[in-house]
């Protein structure tokens, strides 16, 4: 027997839906206007969505400008609630169709420098050039995916990184032994991804704010993360919470309110009221990917430059483009990759490109 609380989703009157739309930042105020206002009045005909649906201008970022989201599906049904989810996003389309908007397209860049020389320029400067070389393109990395891309990212060499951290036992937030990042006990900081594991249980037992972080936190949730009685998880703008298959969000104790309660940018995105929240499920701004990117990186190779790539998890990914720039604004492709699917394993990817640009090149992952 467990003293575990059992929830049984069947029991659910409603079910939450929460998303954000992301727009090219080309998008112009009378389009982003009639798009809120099309979306309230679509969600607003459908009789198994609750009254007043959320369809509110959230945030610019740099590459987007972002349309949250959020309304409840008064049916206990999973196929049900699926296929009006799925009906909601084919009427979103017809808006963006008819309003004649574009999405934006979360990407990753990587700027790597290539000089073409002779082969005993190579020989006498080779193992200095390389060197150089790697720290730029480890430098440009990191600038071009915090502006970029919301994605877990470590960096080379001495500078300052964000980690993967994962529980290692079932323990509070706030205690160190709770966390490993890479067998290093320590609490999250601003901008890592945390991971709780399917077989963990982490407690937040009080106020957590990383509001003042500058980059954006992912939440990879497998096992079960839990709020006793008005503690909060505040996150920075930008971050996301993946609640996954078999994961689950809930107070620890009976009772709802709203002083329990997750918030992104100073808004909250689940509270004890809502009931417990099991995935597959998100928190946060659709606009990072399900995709934990661990690094991106440039490597010269034989005359050419190989690009490689690993991630720690992925969800629902068919593909990665790779991309190339000689100005760091027009891209070409140059190959598509196929993607894990899902995955909760690490992958690695590489490709190469044989016949690299002269001077300066702009690998952009996408």
């Amino acid at each position: 027997m467990t003293d575990a609380e059992l929830i049984n989703d069947t029991d659910r009157a409603s079910r939450r839906s929460s998303f954000t739309i992301s727009l090219s930042n080309q998008t112009a105020e009378i389009q982003m206007r009639a798009i809120i206002t099309e979306i309230r009045r679509m969600l607003t005909n459908f009789t198994l969505i609750e009254p007043n649906p959320t369809v509110r201008f959230k945030q610019v970022n740099t590459s987007s400008l972002d349309i949250t989201v959020a309304f409840f599906v008064l049916t206990p049904d999973m196929d049900e609630y699926l296929a009006l989810q799925e009906e909601v996003n084919f009427e979103i389309l017809k808006i963006m169709k008819a309003n004649n908007a574009s999405f934006a397209t979360p990407t990753s860049t990587v700027f790597y420098q290539f000089n073409y020389c002779s082969l005993q320029s190579q020989y006498i400067f080779g193992s200095m050039k390389k060197k150089i070389e790697f720290s730029t393109a480890r430098l440009y990395t990191l600038f071009y995916k915090q502006i970029l891309i919301n994605l877990m990212l470590i960096c080379m060499g001495n500078m300052a990184y964000a980690s993967l951290g994962v529980s290692v036992a079932n323990s509070n937030w706030t205690n160190a032994s709770t966390w490993s990042f890479s067998g290093v006990n320590r609490l999250p900081n601003c901008s890592d991804s945390i991971r709780i594991g399917s077989s963990n249980t982490v407690t937040v037992n009080s106020q957590v704010d990383y509001t003042a972080c500058s980059g954006p936190m992912i939440i990879y949730v497998y096992g079960i993360l839990e709020f006793t009685n008005g503690n909060k998880l505040d996150l920075p703008c930008g971050s996301v919470v993946f609640i996954m298959s078999g994961g689950l969000i809930k107070k620890s104790t009976a009772g709802g309110g709203s002083s329990t309660l997750i918030s992104i940018c100073g808004v909250t995105e689940w509270k004890a009221g809502d009931g417990p929240l099991s995935g597959v499920d998100t928190l946060g701004s659709a606009t990072t990917l399900p995709v934990e990117l661990i690094n991106f990186e440039a490597d010269k190779v034989d005359g050419a430059v190989k690009l490689t790539w690993s991630t720690a998890t992925e969800v629902n990914n068919e593909y990665f483009t790779i991309e190339r720039s000689n100005d760091g604004k027009h891209f070409g492709e140059l190959e598509k990759i196929t993607g894990a699917g899902n995955s909760s394993f690490s992958n690695t990817y590489s490709m190469h490109d044989n016949d690299p640009l002269e001077g300066v090149s702009y690998y952009r992952l996408s």
